[in-house]
């Protein structure tokens, strides 16, 4: 009984690692492939004989536009003061940034993931800009139903692109913090697990006495 329960409780570990490793993978899908659809038509034409236009499309927006980027930018930046610190002697004024920028630090983690966010509005603001894509609408003909074109348009568009982003930055700083944890848990599950192999295999555990002398429970018989 006391040799078999500490392994079904590693197992139930390992069991609750997988389900939340799978929930994980499922919700970074989720947002990587979530898309805000913003529906574009575009006006007949007639040019001789033939007619352009008049189709109904949509522009997708991505909700994690930025990818993993700004966790690389964040990771860098968060690296730096650290990395300074390690070249001045213990005793100097710069060396206290290193403790401060310690990745077990709350402070660590809080500007961490402030950063994280910054960067994925930068870097989402870099590749994709409302004014040009308001414009190329414009060019071509479309429009948005209920806005004009123009600026409206690009106004229109920061405004949807500012409320998905959002999510999408909470989730990279969310799920960089989670990431850490989870490794320890399973690290923890499977080193719970081949310890109590090794207690099975040495007999429940038990330390036996070495050969020639007598333990203390059959002393005393």
């Amino acid at each position: 009984m006391t040799a078999s329960a500490p392994a079904r409780i590693n197992i139930l570990n390992m069991l609750a690692v997988a389900a939340v490793a799978v929930a994980v993978v499922a919700a970074v899908v989720l947002m990587t492939q979530a898309q805000r659809k913003i529906p574009v038509q575009y006006a007949k034409r007639i040019v001789g004989r033939r007619m352009y236009g008049g189709a109904n499309t949509h522009i997708p927006l991505r909700v994690n536009t930025a990818g993993v980027i700004p966790i690389i930018f964040a990771l860098s930046v968060m690296s730096l003061p650290a990395a300074v610190a390690g070249f001045v002697p213990p005793n100097h004024p710069l060396a206290a940034i290193g403790q401060w920028f310690n990745h077990r630090t709350i402070f660590y983690n809080v500007v961490y993931g402030l950063i994280i966010v910054f960067f994925t509005y930068f870097y989402t603001a870099v590749v994709l800009n409302p004014n040009d894509l308001a414009e190329n609408i414009r060019k071509y003909g479309g429009f948005v139903p209920g806005i004009r074109p123009g600026p409206k348009t690009a106004e229109y568009i920061d405004q949807v692109l500012s409320r998905i982003t959002l999510p999408g930055a909470i989730f990279l700083a969310h799920h960089r913090h989670c990431a850490r944890p989870h490794h320890h848990l399973a690290g923890a599950a499977v080193h719970g697990f081949r310890r109590d192999q090794r207690a099975d295999r040495g007999g429940g555990g038990a330390r036996h006495p070495p050969a020639g002398r007598i333990a203390p429970a059959d002393a005393s018989l």
